[in-house]
């Protein structure tokens, strides 16, 4: 069963020239492998959130951070999500919004993402879920989400966010407990070649 998701409000806490990608903003060309996951997101016919939500309803689980994975092998979303029997990797059809595969995962399987083992069950009973974050940070940044997960910060639990829109791929953290929308940095990188971007911004706690 899927939580409701509150209403989340955006704050932003930059100023102008900080705002998708403005003159203070630090930019730096984005990877090939980028440009194709930028490409593959907004030519998906499933939103994030919905794919997000058919991981949780699938397993029964609180999604702690999903991603879009497109190489040789594997074009699908790809949600982790904690569930009774531990983590789970969910692939998502971007077109369809089938599940094409679920795949066991390690406790610390996120823990290169700054979500170590003991830190998992605090991600799961945060008081919003991913997509709420998801949707905050997507309204924001005016684009669509390539990645989102939940960190163990020294101030608490964040989740961050990238979002492409316009060339430009900019990171939002939002705080789940009360919705609020902050720059990280004033970072926004450039996506030379491409159509897509986003926006950055942190959520300090």
């Amino acid at each position: 069963m899927l939580r409701s998701t509150n209403t989340w409000t955006a704050v932003v806490m930059l100023s102008a020239g900080n705002l998708f990608g403005g003159p203070i903003a630090a930019q730096a060309a984005a990877s090939g492998s980028e440009h194709a996951e930028i490409a593959a997101v907004r030519a998906a016919s499933v939103a994030p959130e919905h794919a997000i939500k058919v991981a949780e309803s699938a397993t029964g689980g609180h999604a702690l951070g999903f991603g879009y994975e497109r190489d040789s092998s594997t074009n699908a979303y790809e949600v982790t999500v904690s569930t009774s029997s531990g983590l789970q990797l969910i692939r998502i059809n971007p077109q369809s919004g089938a599940v094409e595969a679920k795949i066991p995962q390690s406790s610390d399987a996120m823990a290169g993402d700054g979500l170590p083992a003991n830190a998992l069950d605090r991600a799961a009973n945060a008081p919003e879920p991913l997509t709420g974050a998801v949707a905050a940070a997507e309204q924001m940044a005016g684009g669509r989400a390539l990645e989102a997960n939940y960190v163990r910060r020294p101030g608490g639990m964040s989740i961050d966010v990238d979002v492409a829109r316009e060339g430009v791929v900019t990171s939002l953290r939002v705080n789940p407990a009360t919705g609020r929308v902050t720059p990280i940095g004033a970072e926004s990188r450039q996506v030379q070649g491409s159509s897509a971007a986003g926006q950055n911004q942190e959520d300090q706690d």
